[in-house]
């Protein structure tokens, strides 16, 4: 198992390429975050979802990846189409 100094890098990693995917995702719907809410900005949404991944990848890897990797990609598509269609 990885030690703690080392999947505090691993996250730091995950979470700013996470990060950096949703960025150009949100960026791609073209909408007006912000007249939704002022707080609702592509960033915040982009670290919202980068925290969330990076959380389940690191359980996923507690876990000793017993589940199936398709499982947790799928778990991924449901929880940011059904969220992101919630925000919209």
């Amino acid at each position: 198992k990885a030690t703690r100094g080392n999947k505090e890098s691993m996250r730091d990693v995950m979470f700013r390429s996470y990060k950096d995917a949703v960025v150009k995702m949100v960026e791609a719907i073209d909408v007006d975050l912000p007249s939704i809410n002022p707080l609702f900005t592509n960033e915040l949404v982009a670290e919202y979802y980068a925290n969330n991944v990076t959380f389940v990848v690191l359980k996923w890897i507690d876990m000793d990846m017993k589940v199936p990797s398709d499982k947790v990609v799928e778990l991924f598509q449901t929880m940011f189409i059904t969220s992101i269609e919630g925000f919209l």
